[in-house]
């Protein structure tokens, strides 16, 4: 991702990769011998560059750690032990459906069996976790702003010094 805003990216943030222009773009690269998940899974990982460079303590928050996941990532499923264990079978206790940062969201017994044991299933399944417009969520008695605008117009997020909460 090249930006006048810096280099906020899923790369080894070369900063003379790419030019930088007057607007925000991301350059993917798609290896067309994979499928179409490794596509995806691309994407997934610059959401979490912009959010881990955005998000503050709360994208951390969101993520989980390794055996005390809340939503996971990418790589691991709420479940996950270790990187892609998308069809862990193992059941853990989950908020994911129902996150709210302060950990006070319904938890669930859940496995791959929600998302299949199929890694794209899992992504679509972990972006609809992330908080979007008017999700009704605090944290710290602030409302959660809609973490979409960082993916879909970032210039205007950085501009408007948008941040995980209104």
């Amino acid at each position: 991702m090249a930006s006048v805003h810096g280099n906020i990216s899923n790369s080894h943030r070369d900063p003379l990769d790419l030019p930088i222009l007057s607007k925000t773009y991301t350059v993917y690269h798609y290896n067309y011998e994979r499928n179409a998940a490794m596509a995806v899974h691309n994407h997934l990982h610059q959401i979490e560059a912009v959010m881990r460079h955005h998000g503050g303590e709360l994208w951390p928050i969101f993520e989980g750690k390794p055996g005390a996941w809340r939503c996971g990532n990418c790589h691991f499923p709420v479940n996950g032990t270790k990187d892609y264990d998308y069809a862990n079978k193992t059941f853990v206790e989950s908020d994911i459906e129902d996150w709210r940062p302060e950990g006070f969201g319904t938890k669930q017994r859940i496995n791959c069996d929600k998302w299949n044991g199929d890694d794209m299933k899992w992504y679509v399944y972990w972006m609809q976790s992330i908080p979007g417009a008017e999700n009704g969520l605090t944290y710290q008695q602030k409302k959660l702003s809609n973490w979409w605008e960082f993916t879909g117009d970032y210039d205007q997020a950085v501009r408007r010094k948008s941040k995980l909460t209104e």
